[in-house]
């Protein structure tokens, strides 16, 4: 018992997260602040709240303890008044209730959202409180019938689980959700999306503001649906940037540079950071103003969805998705390292932005070619576009030298791997160094990526795949360090001269995980295989028979 509610305390305490002051402040502790997602740990409370019921079932239904019923009933009872109350106080005030309810609701939330959770929350009182009365009664059932108790008991636990858990069933029609959207035409496959709306990159997102036929929330998904969110562009084969995930399970690069869109000062300087990421595409759920526009995208298309707009533009100078940048400019922090990215004199496809501390960092001893001899923070400058001082930088009321966009496209001469790329390319016969970088990709997936590397410098290879510590890379079958170059990108330092690069994940975890899944599975077979009993040595009494 103790066990158990210790788990099941230290679980709740944890799970709480901010709501709990006092495991707010804990969480930002050493060591304790590596937990990013504090409502995990309710999974401690799971394990200590089986075992409470365990020896409560046991107490209950095998010994049939007339104390432990006592207490049980009592506990019913008190757990029924308490939902009697919640349900008549919504159902008396529902007003007042979906007042109070907004408060803890983002701004945005429409007051139809709040009175539809007033609703909900009314019936999920009322279940529990016919849960809570046909516990009592199978706990009286008990005393005289413990073996049709505890059949009723898994009947009834079933139907709660059913009906508790039914919104994480899929319950609204599957056609709204299949049916392709108009902006699928301007935004094509094979090139990288960032929806600024689907989580409030560009600001408070407006995804519940629509006007709808009726107040379900199901409307909201089939907008997000409509206007190709990143849940619904999947489905139609679109790649998404800067797509963090609900459980927080993302590296701190990929968050450090969600965040520097977010935080911003500008609209001007997110397209900057998504240029430099190399995105191609923009959805908003908003207009983005002309001078913020000027020489860095362009409005494509703008359509009506549920009585707002959505709009589609271009970025008209955005990174290569695979590139040899020659100057590698070290960063002291992600927030130093957003500013240098977004400046005007950073070069897309040519420069590269290393924070030098953190995850993602360049391991100790690691050699980059072109990196440049500063890591100052302060603020923005173009002087970094000038730091080396050498031939083709940028400068001020210069435009970079970097490859122009149709040169960047799929199926292009380069292919988008940089300027000075050869035509031809293959296996046997790789690209002979030139005067100028020039990366020829000879296979690549949505996980790996081998590519031919010519160079007369070296520099620093940056892929538009997020940076995960998994990733192993190879220069010419020897192994290199991977790092998160421009905040979040996975990239490798490759030298001088001609080379075979290849990036991929380490299968090697999951090897391990698997067998020791397989070595538990045994173990369980062997656990539960049935033995002889020992033979007590007691004789037979001969007057017995």
């Amino acid at each position: 018992i103790a066990a158990g509610a210790g788990l099941a305390a230290t679980g709740a305490f944890f799970a709480l997260g901010a709501f709990n002051p006092i495991a707010a402040w804990l969480l930002t502790r050493p060591l304790l602040d590596v937990l990013r997602f504090p409502s995990k740990l309710w999974l401690l409370a799971a394990v200590g709240l089986s075992l409470l019921a365990g020896v409560g079932f046991e107490r209950l239904f095998v010994r049939g303890e007339a104390a432990a019923r006592r207490r049980a009933l009592g506990t019913l009872g008190a757990l029924g008044a308490l939902l009697a109350g919640v349900w008549t106080a919504l159902a008396v005030r529902p007003d007042a209730a979906a007042r109070l309810f907004l408060l803890a609701m983002p701004e945005s939330t429409p007051k139809w959202m709040a009175a539809a959770e007033v609703e909900r929350w009314s019936g999920l009182a009322l279940a529990a409180l016919a849960t809570a009365a046909a516990l009592a009664a199978t706990v009286v059932l008990a005393r005289r019938r413990p073996r049709a108790a505890g059949a009723l008991l898994v009947v009834l636990h079933a139907a709660t689980q059913l009906g508790f858990l039914a919104p994480v069933r899929a319950t609204d029609a599957a056609l709204p959700y299949t049916l392709p959207s108009r902006l699928l035409e301007v935004l094509p496959a094979g090139e990288a999306i960032v929806h600024g709306a689907a989580q409030n990159l560009f600001g408070d997102g407006s995804l519940s503001d629509g006007t709808f036929p009726e107040p379900r929330a199901a409307w909201i998904f089939r907008r997000g649906f409509h206007e190709l969110y990143p849940m619904g562009g999947g489905l139609w084969g679109r790649r998404y940037d800067l797509v963090t995930s609900p459980e927080a399970l993302d590296p701190l690069p990929t968050r450090q540079a969600f965040a520097a869109v977010e935080h911003a000062p500008d609209d001007r300087r997110r397209l900057r950071l998504l240029a430099a990421w190399g995105a191609e595409r923009l959805v908003l759920d908003r207009a983005i103003a002309d001078a913020d526009l000027t020489g860095l995208a362009e409005p494509v298309a703008s359509a009506p969805s549920f009585r707002r707009r959505v709009w589609v533009y271009r970025l008209l100078d955005p990174a290569p998705p695979v590139h040899l940048a020659t100057r590698t400019i070290p960063a002291a922090s992600s927030r130093d390292a957003s500013r240098r990215l977004a400046s005007d004199g950073f070069r897309h496809g040519a420069d590269a932005v290393v924070v030098t501390r953190g995850p993602g960092a360049p391991p100790a001893g690691t050699e980059i070619p072109g990196m440049v001899a500063t890591e100052e923070e302060g603020p923005e400058r173009e002087e970094i576009a000038v730091a080396t001082g050498g031939a083709g930088a940028a400068r001020p009321g210069r435009r970079p030298d970097v490859p122009s966009a149709s040169a960047r496209r799929p199926g292009s001469a380069a292919s988008g791997m940089g300027a000075g790329a050869s035509t031809a390319s293959s296996p046997d016969h790789p690209p002979v160094a030139t005067a100028s970088p020039a990366v020829h990709v000879l296979a690549a997936d949505a996980e790996s990526l081998t590519a031919d590397v010519s160079s007369p410098s070296g520099g620093l290879l940056v892929w538009r795949q997020a940076w995960l510590p998994i990733y192993r890379a190879t220069v010419d079958g020897l192994p290199v360090p991977t790092l998160a170059a421009n905040l979040h990108h996975l990239a490798l330092p490759v030298p001088p001269g001609r080379h075979r690069v290849h990036l991929a994940p380490d299968r090697r975890p999951l090897h391990l995980a698997l067998l020791a899944a397989g070595l538990g599975a045994l173990t369980l077979l062997v656990l539960a295989a049935p033995r002889r009993r020992p033979a007590t040595g007691r004789p037979r009494s001969p007057s017995r028979r």
